[in-house]
């Protein structure tokens, strides 16, 4: 029979950003399949040119999601029931794109996107490029606890 000893502790580190990830969302939608394809297309062009004028290279804008999918409202007839009218398919792009944490670079890239004809919805993350070595900090600080 193995017997197994469980050691439970807190570990704490801590490092200073040096990263930064924006994650972009793309939004389409159009009656036309081929034109909501075409419009996603379009768009993710803009993108990319927007961030080559500024140094990024190509390429340097990743996929995390990729979907298309059937749109529709719910309307009330005359008769008070609900029935389902197509709006269209909806095509939701979810990139994201990666670079080394400088104040002026940032500025510049957000205001890059923010003048591209695109329109994405944007969020930022500041994250460490080494997670390992905050990792084996933090396992370090839990083993002395």
């Amino acid at each position: 029979m193995a017997r197994t000893i469980t050691v439970k502790g807190i570990g704490k580190a801590s490092a200073k950003p040096d990263r930064v990830v924006l994650s972009m969302t793309l939004e389409n939608l159009d009656k036309d399949y081929e034109a909501a394809m075409e419009m996603a297309g379009y768009h993710i062009k803009n993108l990319n040119n927007a961030l080559i004028e500024i140094g990024f290279e190509t390429g340097s804008i990743k996929t995390t999601n990729f979907n298309v999918r059937t749109d529709y409202d719910r309307v009330k007839d005359r008769q008070g029931n609900y029935q389902s009218v197509f709006r269209g398919y909806e095509v939701v792009h979810h990139l994201k794109v990666e670079f080394d944490f400088e104040m002026q670079r940032l500025s510049q890239t957000l205001s890059a996107i923010a003048a591209c004809l695109s329109n994405p919805q944007l969020s930022i993350a500041f994250t460490v490029k080494d997670a390992t070595a905050i990792n084996e900090e933090m396992l370090r600080s839990a083993t002395i606890n």
